[in-house]
């Protein structure tokens, strides 16, 4: 057991203290009014004035001496005077939880879980003592390691004053493997705090170092819970541009309840229902509205302790059309294909826009703006950045190879998972004239014939292109696959492949925590994203990237990202996308009362963290409150006897 002072500047101002106490003792005068008999007592009045004089010795006082005691024992109390019980020497990891379920409410005062694990953790940093380390990390479904191992109390204190509690689900198991990582270079194993309400997700194979001690603080009181776990909108069966939403609410208590359910759209409220919902049950709460476009907010009419999970985002749109360029000398199959696909942009006269393959040119801006070039035995020597699809001509990279055409093809297999070849039937493509080409390593067949590739897919930096080694043109008449139904499905999803069109209806479906993708201008290189809370992020967008892909999404609610050109200026476009918690484990807030990791006995949950330097400056006040009023009683029996 050991002894420290953990601010000794005031044991610095002892000599002072002590100096002007003596000092007084020096100037005091106290005389009394005496009635005296014979002039013989005078004489110790005279001793009483030579007091006043600083040359004089001092008498050794016993009033002076307990003074000077329950000065120095203050004094030590200011120092902050602490017993040393095994932590000296140490380093110690700290971990947070900064999920969702660290913002239920069911503290002391409607105290937050998350406020009371960090003043858990800043008991444990004031704990510290000199020759301590202590890191800080903070957790969710991904760690972020916050301090180096520091012996800097001030900087820990900073990084736990900037934490903020997110609305993302945990994964306590992702900590820990980078606590594995830092223990396996350590010179000396630290020990480990978990401050969480033990709601961390699954822990089934996670270890942890035997020579770390773990301690679980566990935070939280309340059970019973009732959050929105799930939200998908769609299109409506049947006629009309109605948009219907489907909502999951789960019941984690033990008790039946009954919940309201609000949509809002543009802050305007809409409609609302009533359900009931069992124990640990889940309603299915369908909602159905004529309006098209809007945001889309889903409340919860209902008191409980989280209301992170009591609120849900989407946005109401119809699907972007797909901007697409025919470059051909002329193919009514193409060009009729796709003015009868709904989702394909035309001009003011119902027409898709037609350019002839000589008058293509790699530096025309033009071609920046439309998400998919249709490239019909057009054979360009460069390609802007962007996505194509070929017939019967080899797109210009480098390595692709052109062998020649080939009589009498047949198709003997093609990849049934592929999203081009969706309810498409190949069999009945007859092929009297193909090209052959080389493919590189990279290069994926879709659709194979007896003499090499039919159709695949061949990507080279920002370019990508779905590569089809026939002509339609060149089709049999009687039989032709283009009189099928299935070349119209294939065309279809070709274009809403390339197109990007498939991800309008995913950036829906965005969880706290994953990753939204969106389309993008092949003229953007940038874009800021405005998420619902914080300040806007600048994000690069990389050449060859098929889709801005978006992670780092803290907050629930709707994201707005503007992309830009190389020139800046004004975005190019603006689009919207919604991120919502849903996360049924995140939901079920009941604390764990234990942490259980592989190999190693479960840890039982603390209230608090365990003092390791205990605090003795109460006991030295009190010694010295003590010597105080022993002095107290001596003076006043020697003014009263």
């Amino acid at each position: 057991m050991g002894f420290e002072l953990l601010s000794t500047g005031w044991l610095y101002a002892a000599p002072g203290f002590l100096g002007a106490l003596v000092l007084l003792y020096f100037l005091k005068l106290k005389r009394r009014e005496v009635a005296v008999s014979s002039t013989y007592l005078w004489r110790a009045a005279l001793d009483d004035m030579r007091v006043n004089s600083p040359l004089q010795r001092l008498r050794m006082n016993l009033l002076l001496l307990l003074q000077a005691l329950a000065l120095l024992l203050l004094l030590l109390a200011l120092a902050r005077p602490v017993s040393q019980l095994g932590l000296t020497g140490t380093d110690t990891l700290l971990l947070v939880d900064v999920s969702a379920s660290m913002q239920a409410t069911d503290g002391a005062g409607g105290r937050t879980r998350f406020e009371q694990a960090r003043d858990e953790a800043r008991r444990v940093v004031e704990d510290l003592s000199r020759g301590d380390r202590a890191i800080l990390i903070a957790f969710s479904d991904e760690a972020r390691v916050l301090t180096p191992m520091t012996s800097s109390k001030a900087a820990l204190r900073a990084a736990l004053d900037d934490l903020r509690p997110t609305d993302r689900p945990t994964r306590l198991g992702e900590a820990l493997h980078r606590v594995n990582a830092l223990v396996a270079g350590a010179e000396r194993p630290p020990a480990l705090y978990v401050f969480t309400d033990g709601r961390v997700g699954p822990l089934d194979g996670v270890s942890l170092d035997e020579r770390v001690p773990l301690h679980y603080i566990r935070v939280g009181q309340a059970t019973d819970n009732v959050g929105i776990v799930g939200l998908d909108v769609r299109p409506a069966s049947g006629l009309g541009e109605e948009t219907r939403a489907f909502v999951s609410v789960l019941n984690a208590g033990a008790a039946e309840v009954e919940v309201g359910v609000d949509f809002h759209v543009d802050g305007a409220l809409l409609g609302s229902t009533t359900v009931k919902i069992g124990p640990g049950g889940v309603a299915q709460v369908p909602y159905e509205t004529t309006t098209s476009q809007g945001r889309l907010e889903v409340r919860l009419d209902h008191q409980d302790a989280l209301p992170a999970d009591d609120v849900a985002y989407a946005l109401l749109r119809p699907q972007e059309p797909v901007r697409v360029l025919l470059v051909t000398p002329g193919n009514l199959f193409l060009d009729s294909a796709l003015r009868e696909d709904p989702l394909v942009w035309k001009n003011a006269r119902g027409e898709v826009p037609v350019l002839a393959p000589d008058a293509l040119s790699k530096d025309d801006p033009a071609l920046l703006e439309y998400d998919l070039i249709v490239l019909d035995r057009a054979s360009p020597e460069d390609l802007p950045p962007g996505n194509y699809l070929c017939f019967a001509t080899r797109p210009p990279f480098p390595g692709l190879v052109d062998r020649g055409s080939m009589n009498a093809w047949k198709v003997l297999d093609w990849d049934e998972a592929h999203e081009v070849t969706r309810f498409v039937n190949f069999s009945t493509l007859l092929l009297p004239t193909a090209q052959r080409f080389g493919l590189r390593d990279g290069d994926v067949e879709v659709v194979r014939g007896d003499h090499g590739p039919l159709v695949f897919e061949a990507r080279h930096g920002d370019r990508r292109a779905l590569v089809c080694a026939f002509d339609l043109m060149s089709l049999p008449v009687e039989g032709a696959w283009t009189f099928d139904p299935s070349y119209p499905i294939f065309l279809a999803n070709a274009v809403r492949w390339l197109g990007g069109a498939g991800r309008d209806k995913k950036d829906l479906l965005v969880r706290t925590g994953g990753v939204a993708e969106l389309r993008f201008p092949a003229a953007a290189t940038a874009a800021t994203v405005t998420p619902p809370e914080g300040a806007p992020r600048e994000v690069s967008i990389r050449p060859g990237d098929d889709a801005l892909r978006l992670a780092g999404l803290d907050r629930a609610g709707i994201y707005s990202v503007a992309l830009r050109g190389p020139a800046g200026g004004d975005p190019l476009r603006t689009s919207l996308f919604a991120a919502n918690l849903a996360d049924a484990d995140e939901s079920h807030i009941a604390p764990a009362p234990t942490l259980e990791l592989a190999g190693r006995p479960a840890a039982a949950a603390q209230d608090r963290a365990v003092e390791q330097n205990q605090d003795m400056w109460k006991l030295f006040a009190l010694v010295a409150l003590g010597f105080v009023l022993v002095e107290w009683w001596i003076y006043n029996r020697r003014v009263f006897i």
